[in-house]
């Protein structure tokens, strides 16, 4: 209890000391100056005038300095009272630095501990946060729509659980996200926010939150809350702790998530099957992942430094290198195959993907290039092209690409003003053989009779099965007719060799006709039937032989040797 005077009490002190006062004059006055013998004179009748002036300016002077003595008293009193309450806001806000200096001491222990986890930091803050506001509860959340997701909470016996969903609706941490500064309440207001089921499970009276910003965007809320009305209003040093711990927490998450991020495209450019290079503005390679080892076989010291050009097989002239620069130079981007050199020399096809990246003001950063390894694909696709193509027993050409090759052999022949000859062969006696040996010894003899054939011709001739035991033969550029005739000759002594089909010896002939470009025909169509009409002509003469198409007189056709 204070023991300083009140102004009633100095008032009565006064007025006592001033009666004293003036009892003790008057005593002297009457004594010393009027020679009266006693102060009981003063309360009679004045008979001398010099004592009543003596008496009014001494009663005067009392009340003057009864009045100082008053003023002063008072000025005391207020002056100990200020004073008392001066010290007790210093101490107050001393008290209030000290805490906060603890806090930030603790909250900066807590951030800057490189060896613990996130998970582990926030929990300790939300336990700080409690600890420095007075609550019982503590809560980061995640707001997604009109969802209230709990990220991380710190309540009594652990009542509030992670990735516990409140439905937003009403609530304070709404405010609070649509607020730029923290917010608090120290006895939160009866209103339709009271319905809350959050509020009601947990009776909350008291609230102080945040809202956290990730990257700019709005991650969710810092809250703090009691079920016990707060006795005095939050202070600024608490509202300015908060929106430290919001702000920290905003830049975390977001440098946590770049890390998830970091760290999950390291994994992909290390696992990922697809090679990848990336090189600086100038081009030279700074970085590679296992998968550019694994397909070109040079390893990270090998390639680090150089220009990706070292990959090149010499497969594409300069044009092709020059157009593709210019699509990425231009578009950005280029994609599309490319044969690259494995470092022991193999040739090898890649589906390549290069990519620029830019700074913000346009600038080259790096070059980006992802490929893959299409050598099982080139494969497949010649092993499908080679079926479509190809007769499946004896792996001459088909119909399909002799008619492609005859086209293309009357293109260039045309262009270069030159000659072919078209053979027609089909095998005499092959359907006795393939009756009385079986389809299995047939097919066997089929596959001997086509080796023959190609060895009878050059590299840049064609040989078809046309279809059963028939046979196709293009010859490109000869010179004259007989050329034509030597091959065919070859071609009938051959395949009228004997051939050993299951320990048995058996032979067939075969017959040839012979149509020449340009002089009997000027188109595919033409070609095959004059070759074929001479073909059946070679067989009506005794079979195992050839006969050459010609025209004659008034367009008759007819054969000669």
């Amino acid at each position: 209890m204070s023991s300083k005077p009140d102004k009633q009490s100095i008032f009565i002190w006064t007025g006592i000391a001033l009666a004293i006062v003036f009892w003790l004059l008057d005593s002297l006055m009457d004594v010393y100056i009027f020679e009266s013998e006693s102060f009981t004179e003063a309360i009679f009748p004045i008979e001398e005038p010099i004592e009543l002036w003596m008496r009014i300016i001494i009663v005067s002077l009392v009340i003057a300095f009864g009045i100082y003595v008053n003023r002063a008293m008072l000025w005391r009193a207020k002056s100990e009272a200020d004073l008392e309450s001066e010290i007790r806001d210093r101490q107050k806000t001393e008290e209030q630095l000290l805490q906060s200096e603890q806090s930030l001491h603790k909250f900066y222990k807590i951030t800057s501990s490189p060896d613990q986890p996130f998970d582990f930091k926030l929990n300790q803050l939300l336990k700080l946060g409690c600890e420095r506001f007075g609550t019982d509860i503590g809560i980061l959340s995640n707001i997604d729509g009109n969802d209230y997701r709990v990220v991380d909470a710190v309540s009594p016996e652990n009542a509030i659980k992670q990735n516990t969903v409140y439905p937003l609706g009403d609530t304070y941490c709404q405010i609070t996200m649509n607020a730029e500064a923290p917010v608090s309440y120290r006895k939160m207001v009866e209103t339709e926010m009271q319905l809350h089921p959050a509020y009601i499970k947990f009776k909350l009276e008291t609230y102080i939150g945040t809202r956290v910003m990730v990257n700019g965007k709005l991650f969710g809320t810092l809250n703090f809350s009691s079920p016990e009305i707060r006795e005095a209003e939050f202070t600024q040093a608490e509202l300015d702790f908060l929106q430290i711990m919001g702000e920290w927490l905003g830049s975390e998450l977001h440098r946590h998530e770049s890390d998830r991020l970091h760290q999950q495209a390291v994994s992909v450019f290390n696992n990922t099957r697809d090679g990848i290079l990336i090189t600086d503005a100038d081009r030279n390679i700074i970085a590679i992942n296992k998968a550019f080892t694994s397909i070109t076989g040079y390893t990270e010291d090998e390639a680090i430094g150089k220009n990706p050009r070292f990959l090149q097989s010499g497969h594409h002239d300069k044009e092709f290198y020059q157009k593709l620069w210019e699509s990425v130079l231009s578009l950005d981007h280029w994609q599309g195959e490319i044969w690259n050199r494995r470092r022991d020399g193999e040739l090898i096809p890649v589906w390549q993907t290069i990519t620029v990246v830019r700074d913000k003001d346009g600038r080259i950063e790096n070059y980006t290039s992802v490929f893959s390894d299409i050598s099982a694909i080139k494969q497949y696709e010649e092993r499908l092209q080679y079926a479509a193509h190809h007769d499946a027993l004896t792996g001459l050409a088909n119909r399909v690409l002799f008619d492609i090759h005859l086209q293309h052999s009357l293109q260039k022949t045309k262009r270069n003003k030159g000659h072919f000859a078209l053979l027609f062969l089909d095998l005499d006696g092959f359907k006795e053989i393939n009756d009385t040996l079986g389809h299995s010894a047939g097919d066997e003899l089929l596959q001997q009779i086509a080796n023959r054939i190609k060895s009878c011709i050059r590299d840049e001739d064609t040989a078809a099965r046309f279809g059963g035991d028939e046979f196709t033969v293009i010859l490109e550029e000869i010179h004259q007719a007989t050329d034509a005739e030597l091959v065919a000759a070859k071609l009938i002594n051959v395949i009228a060799e004997p051939v050993n089909i299951n320990d048995q010896q058996v032979s067939v002939s075969t017959s040839i006709g012979i149509s020449l470009f340009p002089d009997d025909a000027e188109d595919g169509n033409g070609l095959m039937q004059a070759a074929d009409t001479a073909m059946f002509r070679a067989k009506n003469r005794g079979k195992n032989n050839y006969r050459l198409f010609s025209r004659i007189e008034e367009g008759q056709l007819g054969v000669s040797n």
